[in-house]
């Protein structure tokens, strides 16, 4: 092997190895993704009191899941210093959760901890969250601060119908 294909193959071998470098960088720079079963769900609202909470039930499949994510996102930055939370949880496959979950929620810039059922009970599962609701996605959970659902939003959103529904219950504790 003469120098210059000894240069070529190390510079070769220098690119391969730094974008293997790059790529486990950027995997670790994934949102915290935590699992919960049935029981833990009604923790996750306990553990919030004092603050609104919009529990967010959504899958990486779900197409309006995803169009409404941004939204809710900037909601939750303009509203969090207010008493606001927002929770995000994941009804995809927990096998799913670092091939699918981890790099979606990292695409639309979430850096917070954020959800994932492991349940193998659905049916416990969606009446943990609330009895009525038939599982459609996405759903979304308002708590007011006492900890106490208000509304359950089936279907995709807008960020007015969210807005509105969230500031009627800051409001509310303000007053």
């Amino acid at each position: 092997m003469d120098a210059s294909s000894a240069r070529l193959t190390g510079l070769i071998f220098f690119v391969l190895s730094s974008a293997s470098v790059a790529c486990q960088a950027s995997k670790d720079t994934y949102p915290p993704v935590q699992a919960v079963d049935h029981a833990q769900v009604t923790h996750l609202i306990e553990q919030r009191k004092g603050r609104v909470v919009l529990l967010n039930v959504w899958a990486t499949w779900c197409a309006p899941c995803r169009e409404e994510m941004p939204d809710l996102l900037k909601l939750r930055t303009a509203l969090r210093e207010k008493g606001f939370e927002l929770v995000l949880l994941s009804a995809d496959d927990i096998d799913l959760m670092n091939t699918k979950v981890r790099p979606m929620l990292k695409e639309f810039g979430v850096d917070f901890l954020t959800f994932i059922k492991n349940d193998d009970d659905d049916e416990a599962f969606i009446n943990a969250l609330d009895p009525d609701w038939e599982g459609a996605l996405p759903t979304s959970f308002l708590y007011d601060s006492d900890g106490t659902l208000v509304e359950m939003m089936v279907g995709a959103k807008t960020s007015a119908q969210f807005e509105d529904a969230i500031m009627r219950l800051l409001r509310k504790g303000s007053s």
